[in-house]
């Protein structure tokens, strides 16, 4: 019983660091992503599901 109390401690903290490493990721390729793209809303009149919508499909 004690072996499997250590397995399930260590696919604990395997998939702990595994879901701070992918938020992580996720955040900077949030950042890149919305950085690269701020500079193309410039114009007013695409509407904002128009471009969530092209948000969406580009990647």
């Amino acid at each position: 019983m004690d072996n499997l109390n250590t397995v399930f401690w260590i696919l604990m903290t395997i998939s702990a660091i595994g879901v701070i490493a992918f938020v992580a990721t996720l955040a900077t390729w949030g950042t890149q992503f919305f950085a690269a793209n701020r500079p193309v809303r410039k114009e007013r009149r695409e509407s904002i599901p128009a471009y969530y919508g092209r948000l969406a499909t580009s990647h």
